[in-house]
């Protein structure tokens, strides 16, 4: 075997790789200047106070409530698919913990109230 048929599989994603930012219409730093622009616009429309709360309360909603939101649904809805995702198999199910419904409401309701009491803790100390 030659070692072109051996690095064949190889060539095209590594090609791709090192191409795709020479071939990009823009550039690194035009890409940096562009954020740093957007970035001096939001700062200079809102308050710092704003900024300190809205901007946590969007990022900890999207990146950790509804992730967490849509496996608890999944969980619910289709738990004989889940279970074989589990490490505890059907007992790391929410619906067969003692409490039934009424503690996956309790647990739902502690975690959203610890997003808003750290959301709004981080803007009290900016404020």
């Amino acid at each position: 075997m030659s070692l072109t048929s051996l690095l064949a599989p190889f060539t095209l994603p590594l090609a791709s790789l090192f191409a795709i930012p020479f071939l990009s219409s823009t550039s690194t730093s035009l890409n940096l200047l562009f954020f740093s622009l957007t970035w001096t616009t939001l700062a200079l429309s809102y308050s710092p106070l704003q900024l300190e709360f809205f901007a946590p309360l969007f990022l900890r909603t999207v990146l950790y409530l509804l992730p967490a939101a849509l496996f608890l649904l999944l969980d619910l809805a289709v738990p004989s698919l889940m279970v074989e995702f589990k490490a505890q198999r059907e007992w790391g199910l929410p619906g067969r913990q003692k409490g039934g419904a009424r503690k996956v409401r309790r647990v739902v309701a502690w975690s959203v109230l610890n997003v808003v009491l750290a959301v709004g803790l981080q803007a009290g100390v900016e404020w």
